[in-house]
């Protein structure tokens, strides 16, 4: 006599087999995601400390930028690069990069109580939240001003090696 079909211990061994590699599966693509998303936060940080450099030297050699400086507008305004620093990179120069490239943080934020969840944001948070890049200008009555800039690429965000800071100096004239 021939059995057309599986025994009950076969599809038993073949749903127990495919469980456990569902199970590692799961647990290697969350690593994969976390590692991910740092990957993505180191990048953004590069990227908005060349781009303030960049602005630095155009506006040295020019005197004036042209900036999405309202957050929302694809509107482009000419800003004079010098004087009131507190005004153009926390305010002008954040908006122009959100404006620019629409990052949207996807980290899970916890605690987060910001206007909204674009990547670059002002104030120096990033030993709190996760997948934003800060930036900060200290108030300083000499003519050379930093433009600081954190973000935190893992959790906990309080321990410094999960941290990148950079500080770009520069002079007004």
């Amino acid at each position: 006599m021939k059995h057309k079909g599986f025994t009950l211990i076969e599809l038993l061994v073949v749903v127990a087999i495919i469980g456990t590699l569902a199970a590692v599966g799961v647990v290697a693509y969350n690593g994969y995601t976390g590692s991910a998303k740092a990957s993505t936060a180191k990048s953004n940080h590069k990227f908005v400390a060349n781009q303030v450099s960049l602005i630095i030297t155009n506006c040295e050699l020019e005197g004036t930028v042209q900036l999405m400086s309202t957050l929302n507008s694809k509107k482009y305004y000419t800003h004079t690069c010098f004087g009131n620093v507190q005004a153009f990179f926390p305010e002008y120069f954040k908006n122009h990069i959100n404006n620019q490239l629409e990052w949207i943080n996807k980290f899970s934020v916890t605690g987060w109580n910001g206007k909204n969840m674009y990547v670059l944001q002002e104030g120096s948070m990033y030993n709190y939240h996760a997948g934003f890049t800060f930036l900060r200008v200290p108030s300083n009555s000499n003519r050379e001003v930093w433009v600081n800039l954190g973000t935190c690429f893992k959790q906990p965000c309080t321990d410094a090696k999960n941290q990148l800071e950079t500080q770009i100096s520069f002079y007004q004239w």
